[in-house]
């Protein structure tokens, strides 16, 4: 399975991709190809409350897609499709399935469901989660506000409140925040945040959710 940082590669990709001559060549190869983009993989029903859930598949839903593409694709490895671009031999209904962030669920639901299909992926890791320097703020602030009747924190000098005794008070409160944070650079995101977590006191454990280093080297032995 083919392990790559996220961040680096996709803005040179892009890059490339917007200057001569990549961006003719984009232009007459477009369509040869799709790249699946998935984060995770789930095997719980969705909650009443959970605003990532448009991040997730279900196993059932993944393993349907995957038959779909044994029978109807070629799967190849990411790096693979793109040689083959460079090259000019990359036959049409090509497929790269891709996982990104790095979650646990792509090594304990995914990987066994890709290798029964023996279909190939590629999964674009967070450095930072790997190694617990940092946790997924979304995943964080689902889990402070479904624990929390309410919720009031500062920031810019502004005070704000939100009222989370209903699911629908609790996704306004998860949009209107997630909104903010989003709008924020790193280091005032991660001070937003502790404002947030001074207000609550809980403690949030994101390595229940995201890959370690050592798993991580499990999944890259993957000839997957």
């Amino acid at each position: 399975m083919s392990i790559k940082p996220p961040a680096t590669i996709r803005s040179a990709l892009k890059t490339a991709l917007l200057k001569p001559p990549f961006n003719l060549i984009f232009k007459h190869t477009a369509g040869l190809g799709t790249i699946l983009m998935y984060h995770r993989i789930s095997a719980k029903p969705a909650a009443q409350f959970h605003p990532n859930n448009f991040l997730e598949v279900d196993t059932a839903t993944f393993e349907k897609q995957l038959c779909f593409l044994k029978e109807h694709c070629l799967c190849l490895p990411l790096g693979e499709i793109v040689d083959r671009l460079s090259r000019g031999t990359l036959p049409p209904g090509t497929a790269a399935i891709t996982f990104d962030d790095g979650y646990r669920d792509n090594l304990e639901l995914a990987l066994p469901l890709l290798s029964k299909y023996q279909l190939p992926a590629t999964i674009y890791a967070t450095t930072n989660f790997l190694d617990g320097s940092a946790s997924p703020w979304w995943h964080e602030l689902e889990h402070i506000l479904e624990h929390l009747p309410a919720l009031e924190f500062t920031q810019h000098n502004q005070t704000f409140r939100f009222e989370l005794t209903t699911p629908s008070e609790k996704i306004r409160a998860f949009e209107k925040i997630g909104s903010l944070i989003k709008s924020l650079r790193l280091a005032e995101r991660e001070g937003l945040m502790r404002n947030i977590r001074n207000f609550c006191s809980l403690n949030f454990d994101s390595s229940a959710l995201m890959l370690s280093w050592p798993e991580l080297e499990r999944l890259s032995r993957s000839p997957l």
